[in-house]
């Protein structure tokens, strides 16, 4: 681009003088500009902050994921893994940590309404007091990238327990790079496993790996859908299609552990936007979420429906 830019302004300064202007080395990028450029222009793209981006650096990806802690009539945790332009949403009542394999098989993981990208980075109280008495909020856990992971049967077969293992040869029979850097390549896989069609009786499952975050480093699970003719999928009562999925752990894996503070400790307990806890964003004034300008103009109509799941989900 910065060529083209260059000719055309060549072009123009000979039509007007006749002379064609030397160009300023100087003013020529460097090898290290060019290669940042394309990250830079897709974080600014998605309409993210100069300021948010050099703090969570995966949102100059196409495969960014965050994790909001959220205080409604139940509280629970949204993950939010980006593809096409909005992100893809499941409430988990129990979060993805404190999992075991020794203790559950799978926890609930509730699919809801599409959001888009500008509510990533969003926290705030809502300004609502519960009928519990809490005040509601959102609070902003975890910011990074996901990673498409190899399905079982595209492993080599060999059983272990060893959980380095299990990331190794996950690594090298798929990656954790892309073709341009970007996160384009697992967008595309997310996308492929997302809107997969399973055969009948059949499961649909997304195994993935989020990493770059601040908690969540190299945590792998598994989303699973049943079967369509079960009872996973049902009907809100504004018609929207409910979608009732479990995340598990993988092969190799046995548990992701809150650690010796746990949940509402100084790492897993705090915002990683502003360092505080859940009750005091849901104590602070409020701050309701307001789309990009650059948005789609759906997503202004969407704030209605955004904000009425949110607040019962």
């Amino acid at each position: 681009m910065w060529v083209l830019h260059q000719l055309s302004e060549t072009r123009r300064h000979k039509t007007r003088t006749g002379a064609v202007p030397s160009i300023d080395p100087q003013s020529q990028p460097s090898s290290a500009e060019k290669a940042k450029a394309p990250r830079a222009q897709v974080g600014s793209a998605w309409g993210f902050s100069p300021e948010e981006i050099n703090r969570f650096p995966a949102l100059r990806r196409r495969n960014f994921w965050c994790i909001q802690r959220h205080q409604a009539r139940a509280l629970h945790y949204d993950l939010r893994m980006q593809l096409d332009g909005s992100t893809v949403s499941w409430a988990i009542p129990k979060g993805l940590l404190g999992i075991s394999k020794r203790k559950e098989a799978h926890r609930l993981a509730v699919e809801t309404t599409l959001h888009p990208n500008s509510y990533t980075t969003h926290e705030g109280s809502d300004g609502r007091t519960l009928p519990s008495g809490l005040r509601g909020g959102t609070l902003l856990w975890d910011v990074g990238y996901y990673l498409i992971t190899p399905k079982p049967q595209e492993d080599d077969g060999m059983e272990t327990d060893n959980e380095d293992m299990t990331r190794k040869r996950r690594r090298m029979q798929y990656g954790d790079d892309e073709s341009d850097g970007l996160g384009a390549d697992h967008e595309s896989a997310f996308r492929r496993a997302f809107h997969k069609h399973p055969r009948a009786g059949g499961v649909k499952s997304i195994h993935f790996t989020l990493t770059g975050g601040r908690k969540m480093t190299d945590h792998t699970f598994i989303l699973i859908l049943p079967s369509s003719n079960s009872r996973s999928i049902g009907y809100e009562s504004s018609g929207r299609v409910k979608k009732t999925w479990f995340i598990s752990l993988p092969r190799g894996v046995e548990e992701y552990s809150w650690g010796p503070e746990g949940e509402e400790g100084a790492q897993y307990g705090r915002s990683v936007k502003t360092g505080r806890t859940l009750r005091e964003v849901c104590n602070s004034t409020p701050y309701i979420w307001q789309p990009w300008p650059n948005e789609p103009v759906e997503w202004a109509d969407a704030r209605r429906e955004i904000d009425a799941t949110d607040r019962v989900s």
